[in-house]
């Protein structure tokens, strides 16, 4: 099963609202939401407040950018989210693979790792790109972007 693991938006809505709306002036957060919905059995937004939240679940805006804390604070991260992922997937991680569409600063502090640790497999499809590369690619027609 593939499931998404979609990286928040710096720019977010000003109430609260569900999390796959509250970053939607985020051309790079839509086009990794029009990719895991297309291709992903399930997506989940990585928030850097809020870890693992479903994409319907309603929560307020937030001024945490994983960019800009420290690294213990990123990794302490990480160790959350994979608590909320093992809460959801217990023992069945051989079965999975994630599509982490999000920054070093999002897998790069434990949970890239962890996951593979616990027998998933890990995709990492915009690694080493840069901001506006990745602009280009989810605002591109083949993406499902306005070209």
């Amino acid at each position: 099963m593939n499931v998404a693991l979609v990286g928040c938006g710096r720019i977010k809505a000003l109430r609260p609202t569900a999390a796959r709306a509250l970053y939607t002036q985020s051309d790079v957060f839509n086009g990794r939401v029009r990719w895991a919905e297309k291709n992903c059995h399930e997506w989940w937004v990585l928030s850097g407040a809020k870890g693992l939240v479903h994409p319907n679940t309603i929560i307020e805006p937030y001024e945490v950018d994983l960019k800009r804390v420290r690294m213990a604070y990123r990794q302490a991260w990480a160790a959350i989210v994979l608590n909320q992922l093992d809460n959801l997937y217990f023992t069945a991680y051989m079965d999975l693979t994630f599509h982490i569409m999000a920054g070093e600063f999002y897998w790069g502090y434990g949970l890239q790792r962890g996951l593979s640790e616990r027998g998933a497999k890990v995709m990492l499809p915009e690694e080493g790109l840069t901001y506006f590369q990745l602009r280009s690619r989810y605002t591109s027609p083949k993406w499902g972007g306005h070209a």
